[in-house]
């Protein structure tokens, strides 16, 4: 989550290795939430380089943990009913997952949902039931501490929203550090 400052190059390419089934970035542009996802760290680099993209922004580097590897299921996800897949688009607000929600299929049915799923793909869409801000803000809220989901992030009009413990490192907010120190192969 980048509120003032850009990460390096080098932290990019380093979060990308450490979860490596590809990256996606939202900032706001417009009194709207861009995004471009499915894509990688040269990429973002570039359009941080060519001033295409503007702080605040959040980006986003994915493992796939349910919903298999595709760019569609790349974050972020944008708040509202069906939460649709596109690789890049508008919206009023977007989400960010870092973790994994267990059991969330066998609890909430998919079925309302056209294509690919995954359980942050779901957890937006349930998100979008809130009808102002602050409604969608509690709805995640209980998400992550009820049904202990890692870490999320939420990007709108308001600015950037996190919930659950995330780690701040010259400014820049990490939902983890595997990348400070890369597991091995």
């Amino acid at each position: 989550a980048c509120t003032t400052k850009w990460p390096s190059k080098r932290i990019l390419r380093q979060c990308e290795e450490e979860n490596p089934h590809g990256g996606g970035v939202a900032w706001l542009e417009g009194g709207k939430v861009s995004w471009v996802k499915g894509t990688d760290h040269a990429s973002i680099s570039e359009l941080i380089d060519e001033k295409v993209i503007s702080l605040p922004a959040v980006i986003h580097f994915r493992i796939a943990t349910c919903g298999g590897i595709s760019a569609e299921l790349c974050h972020p996800f944008p708040i509202e009913p069906g939460s649709r897949l596109d690789t890049a688009g508008q919206s009023e607000r977007v989400l960010f997952h870092n973790g994994h929600w267990p059991g969330w299929k066998r609890r909430h049915p998919v079925a309302e949902l056209d294509g690919k799923c995954s359980d942050s793909r779901f957890m937006a869409h349930q998100a979008s039931r809130g009808e102002s801000p602050e409604e969608i803000e509690m709805i995640v809220e209980q998400f992550v501490e009820q049904n202990h989901v890692g870490k999320v992030a939420t990007l709108g009009p308001e600015g950037i929203l996190l919930f659950g413990k995330w780690y701040s490192k010259d400014g820049i907010a990490f939902s983890n550090t595997h990348w400070v120190t890369p597991r091995s192969n």
